[in-house]
């Protein structure tokens, strides 16, 4: 996908280009910005606004990549500790696929600088290719946030695509939920002993004895 949207700002334009690569034997996904307003305003500074407002032509890139496997085992670690973090909570996740996301901006005749964070949150809606969908599936993204693996919703309701809300350009993966996983999640839920069913079972059973005691003291006088 190579796509450029040309947004006027101001007196200025912005010219946005949204470009996706596959580096497996799968479709490079359609993807965009919900609103490239939100993408131009988090992405420049407020000095760069400012030119731009009076009359300056900018050019703003995201590229985002979609893999099989990455090479960053620090990274690939942190994502299957983040994971089993998560499951508790949602049930059991499976790995879909990497994206890689990347974003870079010029101002005028200004070279490129990479842009590796956002001022705000942008809600970003990418397609989910064929092989990983499946009905009333759910979808997540995991992403690196300094450090910390951090579970981002799917925001719509159609099989087909997933939208997250992010202001970081990094890596992230790609984690589904089966409904039949979610379920078993639940039931492991709704059967866990805690301390307080415990307590409750051995006032449960001292009365049954007291019960007992009394009613074969009665049997025997």
């Amino acid at each position: 996908m190579h796509e450029t949207t040309h947004l006027s700002y101001e007196e200025g334009t912005v010219n946005i280009t949204l470009n996706s690569e596959s580096s497996f034997e799968v479709v490079a996904p359609n993807f965009r910005c919900d609103d490239y307003n939100s993408f131009v305003n988090a992405g420049f500074t407020k000095k760069e606004l400012e030119a731009i407002s009076g009359g300056q032509t900018a050019d703003i890139i995201f590229d985002l990549t979609i893999s099989e496997d990455i090479e960053n085992e620090e990274l690939k670690s942190w994502f299957a500790a983040g994971k089993e973090k998560q499951e508790p909570h949602v049930g059991r996740l499976s790995d879909g696929m990497y994206i890689q996301m990347s974003a870079t901006k010029a101002i005028g005749d200004a070279p490129y600088e990479t842009i590796s964070t956002l001022s705000e949150d942008i809600l970003i809606e990418m397609e989910i290719p064929l092989y990983l969908r499946s009905q009333d599936r759910n979808y997540y993204i995991m992403i690196s946030n300094m450090g910390d693996c951090v579970l981002l919703p799917d925001l719509d309701n159609e099989p087909e695509t997933i939208t997250f809300s992010t202001h970081n350009m990094t890596t992230g993966i790609l984690l589904y939920l089966d409904p039949l996983e979610a379920r078993e999640k639940g039931e492991a839920e709704k059967f866990r002993l805690q301390p307080h069913h415990l307590l409750w079972a051995g006032v449960v059973l001292l009365i049954l004895a007291w019960i007992f005691i009394t009613h074969f003291h009665k049997k025997n006088m």
